[in-house]
């Protein structure tokens, strides 16, 4: 998904234009143990409390594509982890988009495996669940109960949780390459929102009590913070569905859920834009030395040069899609950005080992923070070349010494006449004796002496 798919979903959560039918939640402890769920018509909801569900829906898809944002591929079906509950399933290795129009109610047909799956029977695979979780309308709670089953196995942390359900449908509209409306299209995208948000202990202090007319500890409750991590499916990929892949969102991108990625969604997992810089420039630090005053200076250089080649890249060619690197990109970059040519070829080497060719994408080496620091340590040498300049040109002229310190009495006069310049005693003080003929002329301190 890309900006505009993206941007195209989030306008529908707002409260004058979501068609969100029905919303589904389960609150866990911090010992994984269920504490309450439930099921919602969301359109009876009054409309302080649909705000509220709807920003923490609109979370899930906030961010940079990229980096908190990523499309997600599901894993084979090999590599699908055994689960909990056994029972009559499906097949997990779906190629088409699911049929859900025509077919029984607690019902849903698979095209590919040419066959119906039970919605009161576990499904084979976390792609399998979300499609019948999604045929079923969030009102089957045999479903609910596994999925969130899934999501407490495999979901680490250290709070309470809750784990919200969206469920909604949008008739997609054709539109032009100049992006005019023409009307509704023949396909609808039906889609799940997940969203995962810690819920903690609200802060304790004092307050005002009404009914007791005083002022007193308050009630430390529990609040539903906003979503930490979560997931659109099926991905509307080219204003299209795509259910082979899902939108996860994580509020952490340096640090993502890898392993409720893998085990819990059984998606493959991709590295997020600050994993790759953060990687990256961690390699260029180690040949560089960790510890060496001349990294961080390094670490910028590298930076500004990244940006400067995708963005020549980006206007010399006009695509819109990603800049990529290749191996020989990268190590040319660290060559301009003064490493030899041992070291850069080292680190881009190691680099294009860890990250897939498809994804050495230029943007994700570098940061809007790091280019304003850049920049200003540019002002910054600059100013520092201005001064040192001048304090030459201030110890040539002899105005200063070679500390730095300011001459009281500087003379300056033709070579010649020199030696004819003397020190002596007049009433007992100290004086320059300059020697001057009738037509000499003289200035102090720019100004005319004679």
């Amino acid at each position: 998904m890309n900006k505009k798919d993206i941007a195209e979903i989030k306008r529908r959560l707002k409260i004058d234009k979501t068609t969100i039918t029905r919303l589904a939640g389960c609150y866990v402890s911090e010992q994984k143990e269920k504490i309450t769920s439930f099921t919602k018509h969301f359109l009876n909801l009054e409309e302080d409390e649909a705000h509220k569900y709807l920003d923490l829906a609109n979370k899930a898809l906030s961010g940079a594509p990229g980096n908190n944002l990523l499309e997600l591929a599901f894993a084979s079906a090999g590599a699908t982890p055994p689960l909990k509950h056994t029972g009559e399933t499906a097949s997990s290795d779906i190629a088409g988009e699911t049929a859900s129009s025509g077919n029984d109610e607690g019902t849903t047909l698979s095209e590919n495996a040419g066959e119906i799956i039970e919605m009161n029977e576990p499904a084979s695979g976390m792609q399998d669940l979300l499609l019948a979780l999604r045929s079923s309308h969030l009102e089957d709670d045999a479903l609910l109960e596994e999925f969130y089953d899934r999501i407490i196995d495999t979901y680490d942390t250290v709070d309470h949780y809750l784990i919200l359900l969206f469920y909604d449908t949008y008739d997609i509209p054709i539109k032009t390459t100049d992006n005019l409306l023409l009307g509704d299209s023949d396909e609808v995208y039906e889609y799940l929102i997940v969203c995962i948000c810690p819920v903690k202990l609200s802060k304790g202090g004092l307050g005002y009590h009404p009914a007791e007319n005083n002022i007193a500890p308050l009630t430390r409750d529990w609040t539903v913070s906003p979503t930490e991590c979560g997931f659109t499916f099926p991905c509307f990929s080219e204003r299209s569905s795509d259910i082979h892949h899902l939108l996860a969102y994580t509020k952490n991108p340096k640090e993502p859920p890898v392993n409720f990625w893998e085990m819990g969604l059984q998606v493959e997992s991709r590295f997020t834009a600050t994993q790759k810089r953060l990687g990256f420039l961690g390699l260029v630090a180690k040949v560089v030395g960790e510890e060496s005053e001349e990294t961080p200076g390094v670490l910028l250089d590298v930076q500004q040069n990244m940006h400067d080649y995708a963005s020549q890249k980006e206007e010399a060619e006009g695509q819109e899609r990603p800049v990529l690197l290749s191996e020989t990109d990268i190590a040319e970059i660290l060559e301009d950005s003064g490493l030899n040519e041992t070291r850069s070829t080292k680190v881009a080497s190691e680099y294009a080992q860890i990250v897939p060719a498809e994804e050495l994408e230029a943007r994700d080496l570098f940061e809007a923070k790091a280019l304003k620091n850049n920049e200003l340590r540019q002002e910054k040498k600059i100013l520092q070349e201005k001064v040192a300049s001048l304090s030459d040109e201030l110890l040539r002229l002899g105005l200063v010494n070679e500390d730095g310190e300011i001459i009281d009495i500087v003379v300056r006069t033709r070579p010649e006449r020199k030696n004819n310049i003397e020190t002596t005693f007049i009433d007992g003080r100290k004086c320059i004796v300059i020697p001057l003929e009738e037509d000499d002329t003289a200035t102090v301190n720019g100004e005319e002496f004679l």
